[in-house]
């Protein structure tokens, strides 16, 4: 009864505990997240603006170098930086300007840099000779630059401010352009969110502008927060004259945080009532774990168990027997995986030499049998032709001859067999042209197809053909099929070659129109020394270790091969990767 009224009494405690810290960090977070986060966002901003600004002036970056540190400074701050020169335009950017003369034979340039956009596309109509009214503002220190914020010539060509009052007016005549092209207006150069910045700073403060000698920032507000920006300014004075450093920061960031966050919350608090619960108990149960360890560590060894092990957090008595009793679990253990681990070597190799001596035991056993027959007859044609029987005896030397040949053969594919099952074996991939090979194969056979008057119909419709493997092995796969194919094929009929793509691999299918082949017996042609028809195959002179060779292969390309019936006869295929 004591038990369960303590720990009663400690997960509730903890629980309360828990909770409360959870609940205060909650109201922290909800509190004070978003201006934490806008400060340290200003304050981490402009001092990287300050530091961009250090190294521009220390450097004296060249046009790409200013380029690739801008680029750099973006992805690194989330926040977008150019550099105006003394006129108020982006450093290295081309000025555009219209050049006018007004009626006292006065000449101004009228900068078009800061207005220039998607909505200023009117301005490329302008020509020379053209008369136009300006609306704008002088730039400090210089008698001829222009600051055009309005133009009129028959229609208002350029609008970048809603009234007109306090803006300076110029009327004249067009006497000189620079001017962008049309795809260069519309170019992504003109659409980024800064030069938007540029337009609301040279409007704002007008001529004033120039005078801007100290680092700030402000903020630019929408209705919609997620638009809100910092807009980061700092003067630098170069040898000749003073630049600005502008940095425009979105504020998405800030806004889109906060708004998960407070999603997040609703989970975060369902989810820890849940995992406190569970924690507090499991604290409560901590007075009792050692003991509980120890029991169940006991029991689990005498169940040759050793993987229970007992977390040592104490110094007395019970750490001192937790340890002692890791240590038997281990050492016990390591002496159990140790037999383990040579129980299953022993096996393992026990396991092979009995696969090995069966491997002996039918290999020895096929080739007795295969070798049996010809080395019969030719005993005993071999003995007619000593004892002067025959009348003829060529013809049956040319037997003789003939069934030396077929052991050569049956010499050759068990040794080109062994070779393939060979653990040292390796395969020499290169990349060919599969569809060239086939046909290279059909002509190896042309003899024989005019011979039984075959009709070969092939058809490719793989996109790309290449294969990545040993040629001259896949050679070898060909061979056997197109043999194997035409030999049981009738006369006068035909055999069917398919090529084609699926997914990342080559299928080859070829199919003979001639008897099937028994479903009882089909999984076993690939097995060695194996016919379906024995009287056939040693007639037709197979030595039944080609389609062995043909699985070795093919398994070797981690491929896939197979044989089935169908209406005509009998198809063979085979599947390998590309690559």
């Amino acid at each position: 009864m004591k038990r369960p009224g303590l720990v009663v009494k400690m997960t509730i405690m903890t629980f309360v505990f828990f909770m409360l810290f959870l609940l205060f960090a909650l109201f922290l977070q909800g509190t004070f997240f978003e201006s934490f986060y806008l400060q340290q966002k200003i304050d981490f901003t402009s001092e990287e603006a300050k530091n961009f600004s250090r190294n521009y002036i220390r450097n004296d970056w060249s046009p790409q170098e200013l380029k690739d540190n801008i680029a750099l400074f973006n992805a690194l701050n989330g926040a977008e930086v150019t550099v105006l020169n003394h006129y108020g335009i982006i450093k290295n950017e081309p000025v555009y300007q219209i050049i006018i003369e007004d009626q006292a034979g006065r000449v101004f340039k009228l900068h078009l840099n800061h207005a220039l956009n998607q909505d200023s596309l009117n301005v490329l109509s302008l020509k020379p000779g053209d008369e136009i009214e300006v609306y704008g503002f002088q730039w400090p220190g210089s008698d001829t630059v222009f600051k055009p914020l309005r133009i009129d010539s028959d229609t208002t060509l350029l609008s970048v401010v809603e009234s007109t009052e306090n803006l300076r007016f110029i009327r004249g005549q067009i006497v000189g352009l620079e001017m962008p092209t049309f795809s260069e207006l519309n170019s992504a150069f003109y659409k980024q969110p800064i030069r938007e910045v540029i337009l609301e700073i040279i409007t704002k403060y007008g001529d004033q502008y120039v005078f801007l000698n100290q680092g700030g920032y402000y903020q630019r507000t929408y209705p919609n927060a997620l638009l809100n920006q910092l807009v980061f300014y700092q003067p630098v004075q170069t040898p000749e004259h003073k630049h600005w450093i502008l940095v425009v920061g979105s504020q998405r960031h800030i806004v889109e945080a906060k708004e998960i966050l407070q999603d997040y919350h609703v989970y975060v608090l369902m989810f820890s009532l849940i995992l406190i619960v569970f924690l507090s108990y499991f604290y409560s149960m901590n007075i009792l774990k050692p003991i509980l360890s120890l029991n169940k560590a006991a029991e689990k060894m005498a169940k040759l168990d050793f993987s229970e092990k007992i977390v040592v957090h104490r110094k007395d008595e019970i750490g001192s027997l937790s340890k002692s009793l890791n240590t038997l679990s281990t050492n016990l253990s390591n002496s159990m995986d140790q037999l383990t681990m040579a129980n299953k070597k022993l096996t393992k190799e026990i396991e092979r030499e009995r696969e090995l001596e069966q491997l002996r035991k039918d290999f020895v056993s096929g080739v007795s049998h295969e070798l049996k027959t010809p080395l019969g007859i030719i005993r005993g044609y071999a003995e007619g032709v000593r004892d002067e029987v025959f009348e003829d005896a060529n013809y049956y030397l040319d037997v003789i001859i003939e069934e030396t040949e077929k052991m050569d053969k049956l010499v050759v594919d068990m040794l080109e067999l062994s070779n393939l099952e060979s653990e040292n074996f390796k395969l020499h991939p290169v990349s060919f042209d599969l569809h060239g090979l086939i046909d290279l194969v059909i002509n190896k056979f042309e003899y024989a197809i005019v011979e039984k008057n075959i009709r070969v119909d092939f058809t490719d419709t793989c996109k790309s053909p290449v294969l990545n493997a040993d040629e001259f092995r896949i050679e070898q796969v060909l061979v056997n099929y197109f043999s194997n194919a035409l030999r049981y094929a009738k006369k006068g009929s035909s055999l069917s070659l398919s090529l084609y793509d699926k997914n990342s691999h080559l299928v080859f299918e070829i199919e003979n129109m001639g008897e099937h082949i028994p479903e009882d017996k089909i999984d076993k042609v690939w097995n060695r020394f194996y016919c379906v028809d024995p009287a056939r195959s040693k007639a037709e002179g197979g030595t039944g270790l080609g389609l062995t060779i043909v699985r070795n292969i093919i398994e070797l390309h981690e491929g896939i091969f197979g044989a089935k019936n169908t209406e005509a006869g009998v198809m063979f295929y085979f599947t390998l990767p590309k690559n």
